[in-house]
């Protein structure tokens, strides 16, 4: 029982640990989440910044990318923000392949906490039962103590009447009753020898119970083998129920099947004498209709003669048809020998649009007037600056000198030294000022010029986009001379091809079969029928892509 005790404490410090864990799992769980969470969120955070870098950065480059080397340290920081965005992303499935580690660990815990629980409550039933047992032969114990018991309380009453009667008798023995008292003596000493062996059967008791519970153990382990095995055999005689039913189904339904085939055949050969029958019919009214195909044939030799010279007719449209593509054919080639001469003039306009074209010339040449221009502008506010200098530094030496001279008289330099400085400063004033007007000129032209330019630039951009225009309705005009040409060519093969028919038809040996006017409708109104789909098919395209509108033009 003790050991029974440890071990079920033992089994209850087990389950509160992983119970502990599972918790301690669980916290790390919601804070590795947590921690996710927060990182998806700076990762989109710094994708928008990324996005919105990017944006920036492609407005920059546009702007400054003829003016200045500031592309390249726009494209670093552009590299520079993807590298650290790839970081980022490497840290977040860094984190998510943790997170997946922690749950199969928290998963594999909850597999071993159940188990435990498992154990715990079998070694609870088994404790149980090894308890009641137990019960049962301390009950039997204590029966047997209070026989014992019993049985000695009469051995002391019988040993105080031997007493007695010894007493009374003066210490000698009488012949009965000394008998009697031997035998009682005896007896009470055969009681004795059969306690020793009651307990000693006792001990031996105590040991089959220990040899008993162990055996139950062993029992209860085979009774849970032998449990398993019969779950195994009854899914196996599931499966095998199951079986069983899907092919008495199969049985049915070939059953079903056999009946329904004689079923059929049955019919099939009703069906097959109502043929005969209808043969038979059909072999009189074939008699009929050679008689009247014959009258036919007559009218069809009368329309054959009509039909020839329709022919003759039709071949006269053909040789019009013939001119009249030929003429269609050489106004394609004038079409086609325009709009090569168009793509030549645009693709001299695109070439002198080029790098090294008059406007690519006329590009650079203000994007340096531009440099001169900014150059000269520091110049002029430089130069401003120092003339205020200047003039500050002129005003500070006067004080100075008019300082000295009221306070030293006329030990220092004279007035006329003064003067003669100022006149000097003066005349770089007036040279500074004279280079600021040069320099303003010189804007004023360049300002000029510029608009001069962009004058021109908005010119070809207008010339170039009326060429553009002119080449798009060229090519409209080249692609309707095509579809008509087409469509000429069409109409010739049609011809040609009734022709031909109505030849084969003239020369023929036998005459045609006659087809049902029903069925002559049914595969005209299919034919409309597919014709209309086409068309619907050919209109969608058409709408969502116009750019392919000459092509599906062709089709229908």
């Amino acid at each position: 029982e003790d050991k029974l005790t440890r071990e079920l404490d033992h089994y209850a410090l087990i389950l509160e640990q992983t119970e502990a864990d599972m918790l301690k799992a669980q916290q790390e769980g919601l804070l590795i989440a947590n921690h996710l969470k927060s990182l998806r969120q700076t990762l989109n955070q710094q994708n928008q910044k990324k996005f919105e870098l990017e944006e920036q950065i492609l407005e920059l480059l546009q702007d400054q990318i003829t003016t200045d080397k500031a592309g390249e340290s726009q494209g670093k920081t552009l590299r520079e923000t993807q590298e650290k965005r790839r970081e980022l992303e490497i840290g977040m499935s860094d984190t998510e392949h943790k997170l997946s580690i922690a749950l199969l660990d928290l998963e594999k815990w909850r597999g071993i906490v159940e188990k435990s629980k498992g154990e715990v409550s079998q070694i609870k039933k088994e404790h149980d039962s090894l308890d009641n047992e137990a019960r049962k032969y301390d009950d039997e114990i204590k029966i047997i103590k209070e026989i014992i018991a019993t049985k000695l309380r009469k051995l002391d009453s019988l040993n105080r009447q031997l007493e007695q009667l010894i007493t009374q008798a003066g210490g000698h023995e009488l012949n009965p009753d000394e008998l009697k008292l031997l035998d009682v003596q005896h007896d009470i000493l055969e009681l004795d020898a059969k306690i020793k062996e009651a307990q000693e059967n006792w001990l031996k008791l105590q040991n089959s119970v220990v040899s008993l519970s162990e055996k139950r153990v062993q029992q209860l382990n085979d009774i849970n083998y032998s449990r398993k095995k019969l779950l195994l055999v009854e899914q196996k005689a599931i499966k095998i129920e199951t079986r069983l039913e899907e092919v008495l189904s199969e049985n049915r339904e070939i059953v079903r099947s056999l009946s329904t085939l004689n079923s059929r055949l049955d019919t099939v050969s009703l069906e097959l004498f109502k043929t005969k029958k209808t043969h038979e019919k059909e072999e009189m009214e074939c008699e009929i209709s050679h008689q009247q195909t014959t009258e036919r044939l007559r009218e069809a030799e009368l329309s054959v003669l009509n039909l020839e010279q329709d022919l003759a007719d039709l071949g006269k449209e053909i040789d019009e048809c013939k001119q009249e593509v030929l003429d269609k054919h050489r106004e394609a080639l004038s079409w086609e020998t325009k709009y090569k001469m168009s793509y030549e003039a645009k693709k001299f306009k695109d070439e002198e649009s080029a790098q090294n074209s008059e406007i690519g010339i006329m590009k650079a040449e203000i994007h340096r007037m531009q440099v001169r221009f900014t150059q000269l502008k520091r110049m002029q506010e430089k130069l401003v600056t120092d003339l205020e200098n200047t003039v500050h530094h002129r005003e500070h030496i006067f004080d100075t000198v008019n300082a000295r001279e009221k306070v030293y008289g006329s030990k220092f330099k004279s007035r006329s030294t003064m003067q003669h400085k100022i006149n000097e400063l003066k005349n770089k004033l007036k040279i500074v000022f004279g280079e600021i007007s040069d320099t303003e000129k010189n804007l004023i032209e360049i300002d000029t010029a510029q608009k001069l330019l962009q004058a021109e630039i908005e010119n070809k951009s207008q010339q170039i986009e009326e060429e553009k225009i002119q080449t798009s309705l060229i090519k409209s005009e080249i692609e309707q001379a095509t579809l008509l040409k087409q469509e000429n060519l069409d109409y010739i093969v049609r011809h040609q091809y009734r022709a031909r028919r109505y030849r084969a038809f003239a020369g023929a040996n036998q005459l045609p079969k006659f087809r049902n006017e029903i069925l002559i409708q049914a595969d005209l109104q299919r034919q409309r029928e597919i014709n209309e789909t086409i068309g619907g098919i050919v209109e969608n395209l058409m709408i969502d892509f116009p750019g392919q509108r000459f092509n599906l033009s062709k089709i229908w």
